[in-house]
């Protein structure tokens, strides 16, 4: 009896260990990805930075067209008006005119819109980064505290020197 309990506590610890070596080889493959998350995320931010401008000057230059071929056509309408140009000259004039507007219109809203739904995008990401930091940094006040506590526990730190350390430590603790 005795022998069937020992195999019966030898398979059971058997699984656990299993359990416990599955879940820490998955852990570490999770802490692996995000690592990996976090370099991805970081250089594609970057990347926006840079084209985020580029992106800015090409929907200003667009604004700019467009605005100019607004001006010709009142400028058209001043010149028809005052009898510089006829009907027929005024009418493709205005139909080309009108073409340019549409066109830069359409390009400006079609690059608004990609813009904005990057810009959503990337927010999520950017928000990741920052909490992902503020973490981190969490955690390693949280571990500064405990190597405190140890040091002034084996004797190593003054209790002076351990309370300033430590009330600043959870001051910054506390701020997060």
């Amino acid at each position: 009896m005795s022998e069937v309990v020992e195999t019966r506590t030898f398979s059971f610890l058997k699984k656990t260990n299993e359990i416990f070596d599955n879940l820490s080889k998955s852990i570490n493959q999770l802490d692996y990805l995000w690592e990996k998350y976090l370099e991805a995320a970081q250089g594609v931010l970057k990347e926006w930075e840079v084209s985020r401008n580029e992106i800015e000057h090409t929907i200003s230059v667009l604004k700019s067209l467009k605005d100019f071929y607004l001006e010709k056509k009142q400028e058209t309408e001043v010149r028809k008006e005052i009898g510089l140009i006829d009907e027929s000259e005024y009418n493709i004039l205005l139909e080309k005119y009108d073409k340019e507007v549409n066109s830069a219109d359409q390009l400006l809203k079609d690059i608004e819109d990609k813009f904005k739904i990057l810009s959503l995008q990337l927010e999520k990401h950017f928000s990741r980064l920052i909490l992902g930091s503020i973490d981190e940094q969490e955690e390693a006040l949280e571990r500064q505290l405990e190597t405190l506590e140890k040091l002034y526990s084996e004797g190593k730190i003054s209790e002076e020197i351990y309370q300033k350390l430590k009330d600043k430590l959870e001051k910054l603790l506390r701020k997060k």
